[in-house]
C-alpha cells in the first residue's frame, strides 16, 4: 500500500495525474483494504462458532437413536429408569 501511495503522489506531483485521481486512489486501497480485514475478521469469527453450533444443533436433534432403545433394537424400547429389562437376567439386590 505505501508503494502505491508513493506513487500516486509523485505522479500527482508530476502532473500525469489530477488531483481527484491522487485522492482516489489511495480513497480506494483504503476502502478495499479495510472489507479485506473485515471479511478475514467475520470467517475468523464463523471458524470460532461453527463447532459450537453443530453441537447445539446435535442437542436440539436428541440424543442417537442408538441410545434411546434398547440393545440397539428399534423393536424394544428402553425401560423405565431404575427398572430392568424383561430379557435380562435378574441383577442382585444390594439395598440391604
Amino acid at each position: 500500500m505505501r508503494h502505491q501511495l508513493f506513487l500516486t503522489i509523485a505522479q500527482g506531483r508530476t502532473g500525469k495525474l489530477s488531483p481527484g485521481s491522487v485522492f482516489t486512489i489511495p480513497a480506494y486501497v483504503l476502502l478495499m483494504h479495510n472489507k479485506t480485514v473485515g471479511l478475514g475478521r467475520s470467517m475468523v469469527r464463523v471458524g470460532r462458532v461453527q463447532p459450537s453450533a453443530v453441537r447445539i444443533a446435535a442437542m436440539v436433534k436428541g440424543p442417537p437413536k442408538s441410545e434411546t432403545l434398547a440393545h440397539g433394537r428399534p423393536d424394544v424400547p428402553d425401560p423405565a429408569p431404575g427398572t430392568q429389562p424383561a430379557t435380562s437376567k435378574p441383577q442382585p439386590d444390594f439395598t440391604h
